[in-house]
């Protein structure tokens, strides 16, 4: 009897242990009420965006970098850009057709002015001797001198002067020697009316060419003194012909 006895109150130490033991650990366990359980869910999103930021800070912001330019390397900039704004206007410029000066009729100079004019822009020079009793000369101007053609082309390259071939009173200076218009006319060997003296810049004779002349010869002799083939010895009649190029 006194073994089963022992036995129970050992039983019931055993069973007041377990259960003092299970308390404990409620008691150490806190509780979280409802609300408190909502409010900890509502939160748990606030904590996952704080998160990113977290991660954002502790990466270290990556700065751009740029090359560093020293100064002489600027000086040189500020040089080339200049240069660059006169190569874009040189563009430009060769994008714009030139525009020729029109020429509606020939400008006729005296002797000595043209002369003068003629030196200054580098033209060779064009003397029509004429008179006013010339029939020729008045078709002359009539027809060839009246050609846009011939009027342009004489403007571009050549100073045009006009001599009164039979002119007695009026005098000009030409090399070194004093003439009256009627005495340079015979200087020039002229005997007939009208007749085209052609002279260079610097005032020497090339040729002279008597009577009347339609427009296409006449523009055949125009280019042939401007491209200067005299000076290379090809005959009028091969430029004419096309068996010599002057250019």
């Amino acid at each position: 009897m006194k073994k089963i006895l022992i036995i129970l109150f050992i039983v019931g130490l055993l069973f007041s242990f377990s259960c003092s033991s299970k308390d404990i650990k409620e008691k150490s366990t806190p509780q979280v009420s409802k609300s408190e359980k909502r409010q900890e869910e509502i939160e748990k999103p606030s904590q996952k965006i704080s998160n990113p930021e977290q991660q954002e800070k502790s990466i270290p912001e990556q700065k751009e970098t740029y090359p560093q330019i020293s100064k002489s390397e600027k000086k040189q900039e500020e040089i080339e850009k200049p240069a660059q704004k006169i190569s874009d206007t040189e563009q430009q410029k060769k994008l714009i057709p030139e525009q020729k000066e029109t020429y509606n009729h020939i400008n006729w100079f005296g002797f000595e002015e043209g002369l003068a004019k003629a030196e200054a822009e580098g033209k060779d020079i064009i003397i029509d001797f004429y008179t006013d009793w010339c029939k020729w000369c008045k078709v002359m101007d009539e027809s060839t001198f009246s050609e846009s053609e011939v009027i342009q082309f004489m403007g571009e390259n050549f100073i045009p002067i006009r001599i009164e071939a039979d002119d007695n009173q009026k005098q000009v200076e030409f090399q070194n020697h004093t003439f009256t218009l009627r005495q340079l006319t015979s200087a020039f060997g002229i005997k007939g009316f009208p007749s085209y003296g052609f002279l260079n810049e610097n005032a020497q004779i090339i040729t002279v060419v008597p009577g009347y002349i339609k427009k296409d010869m006449f523009m055949n002799i125009l280019r042939y003194i401007h491209l200067k083939c005299y000076e290379k010895q090809i005959s009028f009649d091969d430029f004419v012909n096309g068996k010599s190029n002057c250019k």
